[in-house]
């Protein structure tokens, strides 16, 4: 991982996505996933996590329904060095 657990937990990487929507209880966690999931990142298309890869997961209550979400970590390295202003 280029940067630290806290940097990665520290993203919000749909934030802008949509403003007209409610979301509650949203938890940030970086795993070792345990099955495939689908990548869904901020920047660029969608594509396969393999099972054994570490990403970032996203769960909350949006818009009243269970959701949740990964990106794998190179996917989340390239948002944060796009919202990254030195």
């Amino acid at each position: 991982m280029k940067y630290s657990t806290q940097t990665y937990l520290d993203q919000d990487p749909y934030a802008f996505s949509d403003v007209d929507i409610d979301v509650r209880c949203r938890k940030t966690s970086i795993v070792k996933t345990r099955k495939p999931h689908t990548c869904i990142p901020p920047i660029g298309e969608l594509h396969d996590i393999k099972a054994g890869e570490m990403a970032f997961r996203e769960s909350a209550f949006v818009d009243g329904k269970a959701s949740s979400n990964y990106i794998c970590i190179p996917c989340l390295d390239k948002y944060i060095e796009s919202v990254t202003y030195e």
